[in-house]
């Protein structure tokens, strides 16, 4: 955590390399057994990238939303309304062409 303090401090959130850095915080913590909050941290990730790309660019948010969807179902398997919107927006960004 204190890693990002430091990012966020020098580069500020509305940034890629922050982004990723919120997606490798949420690993670890999904390795250490804490899914439900990684599920936060992944949902900042989406946030900060959906925010930096173009809507021309948003299909490249259907892994971390498809990611997302399997957290969801592992960690937290009874909020069927987040599984359901973040599957939609990864099969909505899967076959958008444009």
């Amino acid at each position: 955590m204190t890693q990002l303090k430091l990012m966020k401090k020098k580069i500020g959130e509305n940034k890629f390399g922050y982004a990723h850095g919120c997606g490798h915080y949420a690993t670890a913590l999904s390795y250490l057994g804490e899914g439900k909050k990684a599920i936060k941290w992944y949902e900042k990730k989406i946030s900060i990238l959906k925010s930096l790309f173009k809507k021309s660019e948003y299909q490249m948010l259907r892994i971390p939303h498809s990611n997302l969807v399997h957290d969801y179902m592992e960690f937290d398997p009874k909020n069927h309304k987040k599984i359901l919107l973040h599957a939609k927006y990864a099969l909505e960004y899967a076959i958008d062409t444009d």
